[in-house]
């Protein structure tokens, strides 16, 4: 009795089977979904399908094929407008440490500090960097991209805002603590480089990468000129602004 039952219930669940496979009812039909091994054979047990993985299947093979083409000849970047915003995201990263170059020396003189410490000062941003990456790509995972690199760039602002107080503070500690913040908001690179390999098609991946290295050391070592021509300016023409607050001079305008 329980053995014709249960046949009963299999007869049952394989005609069910074949009604799903067959149906031209809408959202019903499935077909484009099932393995081609099954369209062949309906009643097929799961043993015989999981051999049936493991043969050389030609549907089978001709799809891996078909998806391993696809991939290979995939082309361009899916997100322009992202990959844009991010390549100026490195670019203000390391121009806020290319640009105080040519004013650190200086700088540091005129706090009453020595060569040990603008050695300081300069390892300190690369300090903040190297605390940082790895907290932010975690953080791009867990939050975003946007969310990461929107708190990264705060932080950049907020450090940039800091070396404009630098002449009221007057302390080669605040210079140096100044330094590590803006080292913090810019260690994005990790960040950047991850986001470009996921909106980007694999032959193209190396071109993008190439940019974004562009861009990066286009800000350390091109926008040094931009703070020599600061100071010549400054210099040249007597150019001092003294608002309480605010202070604008060869040293603090690369800040603003």
């Amino acid at each position: 009795m329980a053995s014709s039952q249960i046949e009963m219930g299999q007869t049952h669940q394989e005609e069910g089977a074949r009604d799903v496979l067959s149906s031209d009812a809408p959202y019903m039909n499935m077909e484009e979904n099932v393995p081609p091994a099954i369209l062949k054979n309906p009643d097929m047990s799961n043993l015989q399908f999981e051999h049936s993985l493991d043969s050389d299947d030609e549907d089978n093979k001709s799809i891996a094929e078909s998806i391993l083409s696809s991939v290979a000849t995939a082309d361009g970047i899916h997100d322009t407008v992202g990959f844009y915003i991010v390549c100026l995201v490195i670019l203000v990263g390391e121009t806020s440490r290319g640009v105080f170059f040519p004013t650190m020396w200086p700088l540091v003189e005129s706090l009453g500090g020595s060569t040990v410490t603008l050695g300081y000062s300069v390892a300190a941003f690369s300090f903040g960097r190297i605390l940082m990456t790895p907290v932010f790509g975690s953080w791009s995972v867990t939050h975003g991209y946007k969310n990461t690199l929107l708190l990264s760039t705060s932080i950049l602002v907020f450090g940039t805002l800091l070396y404009g107080q630098i002449g009221n503070v007057g302390r080669t500690e605040f210079l140096i603590f100044t330094q590590t913040v803006l080292g913090v908001g810019s260690g994005t690179l990790g960040v950047t480089l991850a986001f470009c390999a996921e909106v980007t098609a694999t032959r193209n991946r190396t071109t993008y990468m190439a940019f974004l290295t562009a861009a990066q050391y286009a800000g350390f070592t091109v926008t040094p000129f931009i703070g020599a021509l600061f100071v010549k300016l400054f210099n040249s023409y007597d150019i001092a602004i003294d608002w309480g607050f605010f202070k604008l001079n060869e040293y603090t305008a690369p800040a603003y």
